[in-house]
């Protein structure tokens, strides 16, 4: 039987894959349906607030970055049409 290495989420943001967050939505959810009362040690719960804020973070900054690379292909836009507009 061939070996099929651990399939690993991109984190690379031009992917279209989801974000790299936490497990707690998924242990939640499993916990709630087998019926299992779940506690969490505040570790855990530090780390997945650092995680969560760390793909806000990084949110923001693709949404700054799309939002300066559209102001400047209309800023060049805008050239291109007054120099063809001045002639």
């Amino acid at each position: 039987m061939p070996y099929n290495p651990p399939r690993m989420r991109s984190t690379s943001p031009s992917s279209s894959s989801r974000p790299l967050t936490t497990d707690s939505v998924a242990r939640r959810f499993i916990a709630s349906h087998l019926g299992v009362q779940t506690t969490t040690s505040p570790e855990r719960k530090e780390y997945d607030k650092m995680v969560r804020q760390q793909a806000q973070q990084q949110k923001l900054e693709r949404e700054k970055q799309r939002r300066k690379e559209k102001e400047d292909q209309g800023r060049r836009e805008e050239e291109i049409r007054d120099v063809w507009e001045k002639g």
